[in-house]
């Protein structure tokens, strides 16, 4: 079974969320392409909380245009089959599920999240948070629904045409795959979306 197939869906459905306070103690484990990945140990969860940072050539409407089509995640978010928008409460606040494509024995998995976005008035900085809110529609046959997800995005424009991402995520996988084991993987998925 390939250890770091695990932790790309498992990060990287781009949503966002609030972590464990500490503020230290990240591990740079991976730093190409313009592409640096992090990890932690927190209380929150014996999974390693994960943060990557890049510079991408595009706009702040451009990005938000991509994070916010759901339906197209299938298209670019590492092992997600499956997108929808399940509910939109306002412009910046919206729920959504995605599903994982795992391979055999290890069941697919589903998140539901509720992402909320705004920008600051003072920076220009756009920023959004996600977390798992596993009760809002029922669990579907043979596919694990994951517990805990909070992720969080901050997006701040640089120079014209250009902005640095900061993307953070910690999440509990559910079912019976040892975190061990999740921890072993956690740079591939973030890595081959971003």
């Amino acid at each position: 079974m390939n250890k770091s197939f695990f932790i790309g869906f498992v990060y990287l459905f781009f949503s966002l969320g609030l972590f464990a306070q500490n503020t230290d103690n990240w591990e740079l484990i991976t730093d190409k392409e313009n592409i640096s990945i992090y990890t932690r140990l927190t209380d929150a969860s014996p999974i390693k909380q994960l943060k990557v940072k890049t510079v991408f050539e595009t706009d702040i409407q451009t990005l938000l245009s991509v994070l916010n089509d759901v339906e197209n995640y299938p298209k670019w978010v590492y092992k997600c089959i499956e997108a929808e928008r399940l509910h939109t409460v306002s412009s910046g606040e919206f729920y959504y599920r995605t599903v994982s494509d795992l391979p055999w024995p290890v069941s697919d998995r589903d998140v539901i999240l509720l992402t909320k976005q705004w920008k600051v008035k003072e920076t220009g900085i756009y920023k959004t948070k996600s977390s798992a809110k596993p009760d809002f529609v029922s669990t579907v046959e043979d596919i694990v629904r994951i517990p805990l997800y909070e992720s969080a995005w901050t997006i701040t424009p640089t120079e014209q045409n250009m902005v640095e991402i900061e993307y953070t995520a910690l999440t509990e996988v559910g079912g019976q795959i040892p975190d061990w084991m999740v921890n072993l993987g956690l740079s591939a998925g973030p890595y081959e979306t971003m």
